[in-house]
């Protein structure tokens, strides 16, 4: 399999989740990020607008605003 074929299939399978798992799988992972020590108290943070069913940053975009 090529990497574009690849790519297409994962990008099908994201494409196919429902709203309301793409927001409860979102809620925990970010949740995860703000619990692992990782997510810094002070400084920079780079984060990305969501699209096609990503993970949703919404939590990390208003906690970084705070």
């Amino acid at each position: 399999m090529t990497k574009e074929l690849i790519r297409q299939e994962i990008l099908s399978k994201r494409l196919a989740l429902s709203e309301g798992f793409v927001r409860e799988a979102s809620a925990h992972i970010q949740d995860d990020v703000l619990k692992s020590g990782l997510w810094p108290k002070h400084g920079r943070v780079g984060l990305y607008a969501p699209i096609r069913n990503e993970v949703l940053t919404n939590v990390l975009l208003q906690t970084a605003l705070e």
